[in-house]
């Protein structure tokens, strides 16, 4: 009986912190990725803000500047294409004489059609997940061009895998407890003491169990808490 109660109490614990500990690590892992996209897609309007003048104007050559300064402040790669994805500036390297067109990235396209958006990716470049996000530069014209800002998920993956191993930490804590409580007879005590379970009693001053029962010696009998037979 005891060892019944304690394996279906730590059962019980194994579901219920499982039960807790994985929805919140999967949505605080969410809520940590939509935090970091949408603080991304900010940057990146601001960006485009920024360079709207310049581009409409036709002004080019102090693009790459203002795209390097933007991605030291960022922290991550800033670049710029024209209103067909070709590229105009890019933070991690000057585009050349010969710049490459963008329009083909997923990202880089949904921009040029106006609309604003973010993803994150594995790199095979780089080797490692990143977050993307594009927007577009518009004009009174329309679209003009627009503005890329990758970031690294480092930052953000290290504060998850912390948090999934703090969570791990509090879940074997729990366990440890709980079965410890139960080893101890923490569990099935009250249930002895509810009065729904049978003790076994010994008949001691000179009172019987029952009508067959010996007078000498030490009287056992089964009997229900708070009941006595004379």
């Amino acid at each position: 009986m005891g060892r019944r109660l304690i394996l279906g109490a730590f059962y019980l614990l194994v579901v219920v912190v499982v039960g807790l500990a994985v929805p919140f690590g999967a949505t605080l892992s969410a809520r940590l990725t939509e935090e970091l996209g949408g603080r991304v897609e900010r940057e990146a309007f601001t960006v485009s803000a920024a360079l709207e003048d310049p581009i409409e104007r036709g002004s080019l050559q102090g693009l790459q500047p203002l795209v390097v300064r933007f991605g030291s402040q960022i922290g991550g790669r800033v670049l710029a294409t024209d209103g067909r994805g070709v590229l105009l500036a890019d933070s991690l390297r000057s585009p050349g004489t010969d710049p490459p067109s963008y329009a083909s990235r997923p990202e880089i396209a949904a921009a040029l059609s106006g609309r604003a958006n973010w993803v994150v990716r594995s790199s095979a470049t780089l080797g490692y997940a990143i977050l993307v996000s594009a927007v577009p530069i518009r004009s009174a014209a329309g679209v003009i061009g627009t503005v890329r800002i990758s970031y690294p998920m480092a930052a953000v993956e290290a504060s998850i895998h912390r948090t999934w191993w703090f969570l791990a930490a509090v879940g074997s804590v729990t366990l440890l407890v709980g079965l410890a409580l139960a080893g101890h007879g923490c569990l099935d005590g009250p249930l002895t003491r509810s009065g729904r379970l049978p003790r076994w009693r010994e008949g001691s001053h000179g009172a019987t169990c029952g009508p067959g029962w010996p007078r000498r010696g030490r009287r056992r009998c089964w009997s229900w808490p708070g009941t006595s037979t004379r």
